[in-house]
């Protein structure tokens, strides 16, 4: 199994606060994990990485849990419970997710221009409705 079919595991209308709590997940296949984000009563970030039949839930700081495949989603609903109840508690803290800045360097575009769009191979601005 690779991580995309475990990941399939997880239901696409769970009736489950824990995993009706998880926003999005970000399959790295090249290493069979995950990332997911997950959203109860605070943010937090989980790993999941599968190794062979065993699967490994983990976050920064925080013990990993391995289970088989199988129990993997009751496991994973527990996960997200107990870091969500640490956190509440105040005993468990994540640091905050860095922004990846990008800066455009481009001009501005001429203040004429009714829709203007930016040439990449030639670097400059043309009008699009013309």
């Amino acid at each position: 199994m690779r991580i995309g079919e475990l990941m399939a595991q997880l239901p696409e209308y769970p009736d489950d606060e824990a995993l009706l709590a998880i926003e999005s997940v970000v399959l790295n296949p090249a290493n069979d994990s995950a990332l997911v984000r997950c959203h109860l009563t605070h943010l937090f970030r989980l790993t999941v990485q599968l190794d062979g039949a065993a699967v490994s839930i983990s976050a920064a700081d925080w013990r990993p849990v391995s289970c088989t495949q199988a129990a993997f989603l009751g496991q994973l609903k527990r996960v997200i419970h107990e870091i969500d109840a640490a956190m509440e508690a105040g005993t468990y803290q994540q640091a905050p997710v860095k922004p990846m800045l990008i800066f455009d360097d481009r001009p501005e575009p001429p203040a004429s221009f009714d829709l203007p769009v930016w040439d990449q191979e030639r670097g400059v601005w043309y009008d699009a409705e013309y």
